[in-house]
């Protein structure tokens, strides 16, 4: 037999004690057993290691079996009417009243985080709401406090939820070296909206191409010139080649990984790879129609043209007329 204490969650005042044995149930079983046990109408969270297995208001389930040892039943002194109102219409159709308690503000943005657009200046400033809201949300970061944009565990969650939530933080936060990093693991492409500084800073940069290739395009001058980055940055997305510097799309080994993904991009490298039989051997394996793309030197050499409309009839309309009637090649 275990004892579970049911209580309000804003006053802490104990609602009740129940007894029950101590026994495995399932979510259902949980749900009928408690239902009996809370005023009707009412709304409550059951807890376990204070993680919610049941909710009577979200539909939040804990599916394993659990024994009832430890739980925490926490009452909320809510009707369930104005729960389901909440998640009909939102906060902003509540009176100021509703939308300025606590309780009803932390149901609304665990619905939708960008509820906390409706709620008072008070409580845009309370912690443990704003997190509610931007881990269901991060770009409700936007709502949040100018004190709580500037809260680093805040900024934190916000990015692990989404990453252009990074825009929304304070300028300290924004020049804040792991924010940014954090910000860049998860999109590669919000380098360009970081300070020029970290658009320069090899670290930074090294970790969003590893993210997306394409954030090449955001890096400094001087970093689409470096041929780790640029390596990186190609083998993850070929089509950053576009965004790589003229030395390096004239390097032998960037320039052969990114036609081997796509044919097509021979027509950003240099002239001298344009007319490399290797290179050009890879394009037009990967796709013929890059036939268009390379030297007239190699546009007459037989085996090139040959590979080039065997993978693409297409490509013939880019054969010399000299080789265009050869019966070996169509």
């Amino acid at each position: 037999m275990t004892t579970i204490k049911i209580y309000n969650s804003i006053t802490g005042t104990i609602y009740k004690y129940i007894n029950v044995n101590n026994i495995e149930l399932n979510n259902l079983e949980i749900k009928e057993l408690f239902d009996k046990n809370i005023i009707e109408n009412k709304c409550y969270n059951i807890l376990k290691m204070n993680t919610i297995i049941y909710s009577n208001y979200n539909d939040i389930y804990y599916n394993d079996k659990i024994l009832l040892d430890d739980l925490q039943i926490i009452f909320l002194p809510l009707d369930i009417n104005i729960i389901n109102e909440l998640k009909i219409k939102g906060l902003r159709c509540m009176t100021n009243k509703l939308r300025n308690n606590l309780d009803i503000a932390k149901i609304a943005v665990q619905i939708n985080g960008d509820e906390l657009k409706y709620i008072s200046k008070k409580l845009k400033n309370n912690f443990e709401l704003v997190k509610i809201a931007v881990q269901q949300n991060g770009n409700s970061l936007l709502y949040a406090s100018k004190k709580l944009q500037n809260n680093y565990e805040i900024v934190k969650q916000a990015i692990l939820q989404d990453s252009y939530s990074y825009v929304y933080a304070s300028e300290k936060l924004q020049n804040n070296f792991e924010i940014v990093k954090l910000a860049v693991q998860q999109n590669g492409n919000i380098l360009t909206y970081v300070p020029d500084k970290f658009k320069n800073d090899f670290e930074i940069v090294k970790i969003a191409v590893q993210q997306d290739g394409i954030s090449l395009l955001f890096a400094s001058n001087e970093l689409k010139n470096n041929f780790e980055i640029v390596n990186i940055a190609v083998q993850q997305n070929g089509k950053s080649l576009i965004s790589a510097s003229k030395k390096l799309k004239n390097n032998f080994d960037i320039v052969k990984i990114a036609v081997q993904q796509d044919g097509h991009l021979l027509q950003y490298v240099s002239d001298e790879l344009k007319n490399n039989f290797d290179i050009v051997k890879l394009a037009v394996q990967q796709d013929g129609m890059s036939l268009k793309y390379i030297s007239d030197e190699l546009k007459n050499n037989f085996d090139i043209v040959k590979i080039a409309v065997q993978q693409n009839s297409k490509a013939l309309k880019y054969v010399p007329n000299t080789l265009k009637n050869n019966l070996e090649i169509k």
